[in-house]
């Protein structure tokens, strides 16, 4: 008898799991044409991890009040309760790796056998990061939504058509704190951001001055208003991009306005006969790529408004333009649960096939809407 028993297989399996280097000497075809939420959200230093039913902050959404007052005077007391507490749900996903244990008879030998396992291994975590990636542009399908992540549109809500009209009426700049809930929500993480009470708990936003992505001088002054609201800092040279003080600060777009923006540039440069851009911060860096205040403008195709659903142009905002300080927002883990690998279970109907799943529980998290950023768009009516 010379045969492999599938149990020998399945321990062969295992112990190639425990053993795994995750080095690989292949090329890799990739889904997408950036990974702004896997490489720079998800990385090391940005993760936290915690444990609980749900995870759970704090905020202070007023400060108490002084008095003047003369001597000997009667004096007034509140009771000094300005602290509102708001959640988030785990939410989980996972990858699996299938091994046939005829697969396994016939990549016998360490290196095929590891190629077989970093190939599995790769497309596992790929369709999480891709699910991730793209999940991290959307809502939650409703409040108690505990499937999906609250992804950039729940926190940084764009500008409503309403609030627009209420600018222009007013002749006054479409720029300010007013993101509420957001789109279809009640409450933002328990929070609801339409009440006066909590009107602290709301996000930057403004308004392109049209519907066709073009660049004008007045969204460039809307841009600086805010950035000056943001009280954001530029980087003095490109390689401070990856200090600390900057690498958590990003521009996504979609590739209009980068198109736009890079045009408005390269027309100022033509008019004046200088540096024009440079005067609103705006300019192109070695390689010929837009910036602001120093800071490159990200391509990111989920922006991209290729849909005629309402509800994603409203959700999203038209041609948005997102701030998005990385340092305010957390990807928070459940602590163990971080891309975690567990053995092959067997399988009595299918003795022959070993399974590995990769699961992730996590949240996005927005400790302080004020800070984490804002969105210019164009209100989709």
């Amino acid at each position: 008898m010379n045969g492999i028993p599938n149990d020998k297989l399945y321990d062969l399996w295992r112990f190639t799991l425990e053993a795994y280097d995750y080095s690989t000497d292949f090329a890799v075809l990739l889904p997408r044409h950036q990974w702004l939420i896997c490489d720079a959200y998800l990385a090391p230093g940005n993760i936290e991890y915690e444990t609980g039913t749900q995870i759970k902050r704090q905020v202070q959404y007023a400060e108490g009040v002084a008095h003047w007052h003369r001597p000997a005077a009667s004096r007034t007391r509140s009771s000094g309760r300005f602290l509102t507490e708001f959640t988030a749900p785990w939410v989980g996903i996972y990858g699996e790796m299938t091994m046939i244990a005829a697969e396994l008879r016939r990549n016998l030998g360490k290196a095929r056998l590891k190629n077989l396992r970093t190939s599995r291994s790769i497309a596992a975590d790929l369709g999480i990061l891709k699910e991730i990636e793209q999940r991290m542009w959307m809502l939650p399908d409703s409040d108690e939504d505990d499937l999906h992540p609250r992804g950039f549109p729940y926190y940084l809500k764009p500008m409503t058509s309403a609030q627009l009209t209420t600018h222009t009426s007013a002749g006054t700049s479409p720029v300010g704190y007013e993101g509420q809930n957001p789109t279809g929500f009640d409450d933002c993480g328990g929070i609801d951001a339409s009440s006066s009470t909590y009107s602290r708990w709301r996000n930057l936003c403004g308004s392109w001055t049209n519907t066709s992505a073009a660049i004008t001088e007045t969204d460039m002054i809307r841009l600086g208003q805010m950035w000056r609201r943001m009280h954001w800092r530029a980087p003095k040279k490109a390689s401070d991009l990856d200090s600390p003080a900057f690498s958590k600060l990003r521009i996504a777009t979609d590739e209009a306005i980068v198109d736009a923006y890079s045009r408005f540039v390269r027309q100022q440069n033509d008019d004046l006969g200088v540096d024009g851009g440079r005067f609103y911060g705006a300019g192109l860096n070695e390689a010929g790529e837009p910036t602001f205040k120093g800071l490159p403008l990200t391509w990111v195709e989920d922006l991209d408004n290729t849909s005629a659903d309402t509800t994603e142009l409203t959700t999203k905002g038209y041609h948005p333009w997102y701030w998005l300080h990385l340092g305010v927002f957390k990807p928070i883990f459940e602590r163990g649960m971080f891309f975690t690998e567990d053995t092959p279970p067997r399988d009595w109907e299918q003795p022959d096939v070993f399974t590995t799943f990769r699961d992730c529980a996590f949240q996005n998290f927005c400790e302080n809407r004020q800070q984490a950023g804002g969105v210019m768009s164009y209100p989709y009516a």
